[in-house]
């Protein structure tokens, strides 16, 4: 909560300084007031398209998959009480991703289409000893891996108006969106053999969120200095889709014998439609080339995505995972995702 706080303090003063920058042109800078190609509701009809990579890394989705308990014998077998524990976590690293797009614009208006993709994986270990705890609360005297995987992929429509000035340009839209959301984790543990049995464990879960949503949006240009300029959009939309859960937890025994024991408990496959809000927001600075009627605009900025209540992990099915040193829970919910980072690309107007 701390880091959204300080991110959204962050955006809040790059929006002020969209407000406030002064201007300072020169005759030779890229200036709808030194070059009538430059306002846009004197072109008859003209393409932009643009290209950013983005480095974005999801955010309030801590994973803890295992934990490694040493006990102390309390006077007799099964009398054991907690003397330390040590977790295994996965924190969600930074991944690439990317997002194209096309306008037409024509007499102060625009309509356009957009594609994002981004996606990620992510993995921990922790070492194992007698008293390993997976996640689904199977006892284990392996080594646990945990992996993370990450998708997140939309396809965006908007329509709107833009307004052009000596001080740079504002801009309004609506738009449509389509969102495909996933966040998959796996846990396994392969014991070793040894005199009873080998024995291996695997607990996987996996939420998805699909829908669409309708947005409402402004952002713009402010002229900083010749040819550099300060941007920002903010984007608000409504979401309506699918929430699904499902979850398996699978342990394969093969005894000295031969024989094999294969136990599969599945809680069972969940939707649920469910509305949420999302926020977009995205500031930056950007630098632009011209030349005659055409333009070419390198941009980078920093862009946080934030959604509520879009997973739906079955947490309850694990209500005894809890640090057995401290008392307090292990860190596995996940309802709300943001996706957080830097963009950077171009886009060209012809």
């Amino acid at each position: 909560m701390k880091k959204l706080t300080m991110r959204a303090a962050l955006a809040a003063a790059g929006l002020l300084l969209f407000g406030a920058s002064p201007q300072v042109a020169a005759d030779n800078c890229c200036n709808p007031c030194n070059n009538g190609c430059w306002d846009p509701c004197t072109w008859g009809g003209d393409f932009e398209f643009g290209a950013h990579a983005l480095l974005f890394q999801p955010s309030t989705c801590r994973f803890d998959f295992a934990e490694r308990v040493n006990l102390l014998n309390a006077g007799g077998l099964g009398a054991t009480i907690p003397n330390t524990a040590t977790v295994g976590t996965i924190d969600p690293e930074l991944h690439w991703g990317f997002r194209v797009w096309g306008d037409y614009i024509q007499d102060c208006l625009f309509a356009g289409v957009g594609y994002q993709w981004f996606e990620g994986r992510d993995t921990g270990r922790l070492l194992g000893a007698f008293n390993t705890i997976m996640r689904d609360n199977t006892l284990s005297s392996s080594t646990v891996d945990g992996r993370l995987y990450w998708r997140y992929q939309n396809v965006d429509l908007r329509i709107g108006a833009i307004q052009s000035s000596c001080h740079g340009e504002v801009y309004g839209f609506i738009n449509g969106r389509w969102i495909d959301l996933e966040h998959t984790r796996n846990t396994t543990s392969v014991r070793p053999p040894v005199a009873v049995a080998n024995e291996t464990d695997i607990a996987k879960e996996k939420a998805q969120f699909q829908g669409g949503a309708l947005g409402i949006g402004v952002g713009g240009r402010r002229n900083l200095l010749c040819n550099f300029g300060v941007i920002g959009e903010l984007n608000i939309l409504g979401v309506i889709g699918k929430r699904q859960t499902t979850a398996t937890f699978f342990t394969h025994i093969v005894n000295t014998d031969g024989e094999i024991t294969n136990t599969l408990y599945d809680p069972g496959y969940k939707s649920v439609t469910n509305v949420t809000p999302e926020i977009d927001l995205r500031i930056g600075l950007d630098y632009t080339w011209c030349c005659n009627c055409w333009m070419v605009i390198g941009e980078v900025g920093y862009e946080l995505d934030y959604f509520w209540n879009v997973f739906d992990f079955p947490n309850a099915l694990n209500s005894g995972l809890t640090n057995r040193t401290s008392g307090t829970s292990w860190k596995n919910g996940c309802e709300d995702v943001g996706f957080s980072g830097l963009f950077f690309g171009l886009r060209t107007l012809f």
